[in-house]
């Protein structure tokens, strides 16, 4: 079963991991280069 809910500043980190996964491998977003959980944060 699958289960959704709000994300926390916990999930940050593995977020942040995921998109900058993204951002070096795919062309899904405008970044060039990874960012940092505290650039995330804003």
């Amino acid at each position: 079963m699958l289960l959704i809910r709000r994300v926390v500043l916990e999930d940050l980190g593995g977020i942040t991991e995921i998109y900058n996964e993204a951002v070096l491998r795919t062309v899904a977003t405008f970044d060039t280069v990874p960012k940092t959980v505290e650039e995330q944060k804003l």
